[in-house]
């Protein structure tokens, strides 16, 4: 049998009397502790069968100004649907691909979900061919309910595309090449992978050897990443098994493999079991932070049992070995594991719903370890046969080649040794300070962030940016104007055309869409096509007989419902911009802005903003301002809990040190990679200061421990980088394993959030084997020397 060390915990303390007091009580009672543990399990898996894994538009979109006034004035372009049909020889000028522009309009107008108003393409009956008549403006479908039947009839109807702004450019390409048809699906209750699969079908129904079929827009995407769940749930299989494969070649043990495994489900049943209680969804393009919590829960089993089996080599009875592992682990895994919780809940700071909802959820699944790991592997251990070879096990870990790794690694600190690490960590905040400022928010490069740039989706993007340029980044400009009279005045459609004629000025807009357009067009038409009458009427009962003369020419109540709304209270200007990258968002908000900032009229506003360009700036805004107060919060927040623990600010401030530079290390790497911050990279590294601080509490913890028992600091610190190095070490492997093999996704949200936080944990990982122990050797704080022959 191992010698048995002595006790190193002050035993009059009061934190020491609470850990011994709870130790006790579990060990002794055991069976109440196991049925409370069964039955908590039983209620939370009957709650698992009530989740459900959808993507839901509003919980992606932020709380913003920008977003409420889409909500308000639902103009369209957050939640539509774009399809285009290319032909690669000749154009969209022949009678079948014409035919077919009809019949998709036909079936997307039938897809559950879709708004149909809001199918728009030449082939709708809403989209009309304004014509003067002897009695007014007449305005009749452009092309509806059939495509021309003969040569005059399809002349006729080019020229009519080829002599409309609204349409040639926008519904069909300058090439002719290309014709396009959207549609706007309802913000609520859209089955995306419904919708994904309609249109699929249609994809596949109407591509041929001449004409092919390119699609975008947020349902469909939404629809791709549902696609992807098989996909998922396979890279949590991986991750799952490489992960157990990790903790069986460490430990080398079956009961320190599986129970850890035990741990994890039994913390996701619970964790599961809360979203389906509160009635959450769960998206799947954040799944990897719940994985991410299941390798912390393996993690903190390893650690522990690791201890109780330590404990057990050295007393030889389970009871007082499990005992005594509560009393050493009882602070150091709550405060590890509260700091991992609190740094997962901050991310619910973040003004966007899908954000709140993970930092809810993952809060309450990474508490459940307090149970999970603390108390029910202790239960197991009570319960499970004797180890019989505990001592071989024990004599062979003490001698195994990690820990003489870690020997290595805890004399790298001695001597020279710790100015060198110094240096080299000075050196690296400086080259990681530098790139950081060149850290960008936001999207860098066009298309979208949540799919890889090769992907399907992103070509088609490509295309469609191509042939209908700035069609995919629209930004909404909602124009009021007070009085009864609303928008149907002639002061404010100057405006709007001014406004108009301002942005064109703009390199970064390709090309702008309002009400005042039609007018303008309705005006040339009953001047019998002159030019030189494509201007606005000048009075406000002029404007008014334009907007009834479109309404009563044939026209339906709802055609021009993207253009301004039914009681004449707001219109729409639609500026098409060049993409929706960091910079030219910021640029064109403050263009805008600073033209209604020159506005003198009172009575005129002009609210901004909607649509993708407007729905970026509001992310990019709410990750900018959130990233500066959520990162600092969580540095309180593990300041003040290691504080407490530690009972010393100094404790507090050496674990914060190396947390910060590993931070600094990941935003450096950031800059340097062209990698801009945004939605999924904003969590990251405030969840990581939870999972990191964890690493540095266990190992300053141990520090001290053995510090006392061998009453020099030293030899202290060499002993407890040497045991818990080790476990930490394989921990964070585990972690890291955890999330590294989501670089499989095709979803680059999940790849890259894998990514990053693989990143993170290896600076922290890093920083508490290196940094960390050279910074207690250079301090020497007197939270640890105090009690050496005290």
């Amino acid at each position: 049998m191992v010698e048995q060390t002595n006790m190193t915990l002050d035993q009059t303390d009061l934190h020491y009397r609470i850990a011994a007091f709870v130790a006790r009580q579990v060990v002794k009672k055991r069976h109440l502790v196991l049925i409370f543990m069964v039955c908590m399990t039983i209620f939370w898996l009957y709650h698992c069968t009530h989740v459900k894994i959808y993507t839901y538009l509003p919980d992606l979109l932020p709380q913003h100004p920008y977003t409420d006034l889409a909500r308000k004035y639902p103009f369209g372009a957050i939640n539509r649907v774009l399809l285009e049909i290319r032909v690669k020889e000749g154009d969209i000028f022949n009678r079948n691909t014409l035919q077919k522009i009809i019949n998709i309009s036909d079936d997307m107008i039938f897809i559950e979900g879709m708004d149909r108003n809001k199918v728009i393409s030449i082939g709708v009956r809403k989209i009309k061919n304004i014509k003067a008549t002897s009695w007014g403006l007449s305005v009749p479908s452009l092309m509806f309910p059939s495509p021309p039947q003969d040569d005059e009839e399809m002349e006729e109807l080019k020229s009519n595309i080829y002599s409309n702004s609204m349409y040639f450019g926008q519904l069909v390409s300058l090439d002719s090449k290309a014709a396009l048809i959207i549609g706007e699906f309802f913000e609520k209750g859209v089955d995306y992978k419904l919708a994904y699969r309609k249109l699929e079908e249609i994809k596949t129904k109407y591509t041929d050897q001449n004409n092919e079929i390119y699609i975008t827009g947020n349902p469909y995407l939404y629809g791709i990443i549902s696609h992807y769940i098989g996909q998922t749930f396979k890279i949590f299989i991986i991750s799952g098994i490489i992960m157990l494969l990790l903790a069986a070649v460490y430990t080398r043990h079956i009961r320190l493999t599986l129970l850890p495994l035990a741990s994890a489900v039994v913390a996701s049943i619970w964790g599961i079991g809360f979203v389906g209680l509160v009635g959450f969804n769960l998206d799947p393009i954040i799944l990897v932070v719940p994985l991410l919590i299941s390798a912390r829960a393996i993690s903190h089993s390893i650690q522990h049992n690791w201890r109780i089996n330590e404990e057990y080599a050295k007393s030889m009875d389970m009871e007082i070995a499990c005992e005594n592992t509560i009393k050493a682990l009882f602070y150091p895994g709550m405060a590890g594991i509260v700091t991992d919780a609190m740094g997962i809940l901050l991310v619910a700071y973040i003004r966007i719903p899908i954000m709140q909802k993970l930092g809810i959820i993952c809060f309450c699944w990474a508490m459940s370890m307090l149970f999970v790991v603390l108390i029910q592997d202790t239960i197991f251990y009570l319960y499970l046969p004797l180890m019989k070879d505990i001592d071989s096990w024990y004599k062979k870990k003490r001698s195994g080649i990690m820990e003489k790794v870690m020997g290595v690694i805890a004399l790298s600190g001695k001597g020279r040794g710790r100015y060198i690490i110094l240096g080299i960590v000075t050196t690296m905040v400086l080259v990681s300070g530098y790139f950081t400022s060149k850290l960008e928010v936001g999207d860098i490069f066009p298309g979208t962030p949540i799919l890889r740039p090769a992907s399907t989706y992103n070509v088609a993007c490509n295309v469609m940016d191509r042939d209908f340029p700035g069609l995919m980044d629209p930004l909404l400009i909602v124009a009021r104007c007070d009085g009864e009279r609303g928008i149907s005045t002639a002061r404010l459609m100057e405006k709007l055309s001014e406004f108009q004629f301002y942005l064109m000025q703009n390199p970064l807009v390709k090309r702008t869409v309002s009400i005042a357009d039609l007018i303008k067009t309705a005006n040339m038409k009953l001047m019998e096509d002159d030019p030189q009458c494509y201007v606005l009427p000048d009075t406000d009962l002029s404007i008014g007989a334009h907007l009834l003369g479109l309404m009563g020419g044939g026209a339906e109540p709802d055609d021009f419902d993207q253009y301004y709304t039914q009681d004449y209270g707001a219109a729409n200007l639609v500026a098409f911009c060049q993409d929706h990258t960091t910079r030219t968002v910021t640029e064109i908000i403050r263009y805008c802005k600073d033209y209604i900032s020159r506005i003198t009229d009172k009575d005129i506003h002009f609210d901004l903003a909607s649509g993708v360009v407007g729905i970026v700036a509001a992310v990019n805004e709410a990750v900018s301002k959130d990233q500066v107060l959520i990162s600092i919060a969580a540095f309180v927040v593990v300041f003040v809990f290691c504080s407490m623990f530690f009972q010393s600010f100094v404790a507090a401030f050496l674990l914060i040190l190396p947390l910060g530079v590993a931070n600094l290390f990941v935003f450096g790497y950031m800059g340097l990679a062209h990698i801009g911050l945004s939605l999924q990279t904003l969590p990251v590294s405030t969840i990581a200061v939870g999972i990191g601080v964890d690493y540095g509490i266990y190992l300053l913890s141990r520090i001290r421990e053995e510090t006392i028992r061998f009453q020099d600091l030293e030899a202290g610190i060499i002993e407890a980088v040497r045991t818990a190095g080790n476990a930490i070490t394989i921990t964070a492997l585990i972690v890291i394993a955890g999330v590294v093999f989501w670089f499989m996704s095709d979803i680059k949200f999940q790849s890259d959030m894998g990514f990053f936080l693989s990143l993170v944990t290896f600076f922290h990982l890093l920083g508490t084997l290196f940094f960390l122990p050279t910074l207690v050797y250079l301090a020497r704080p007197s939270f640890i020397l105090r009690k050496i022959n005290g």
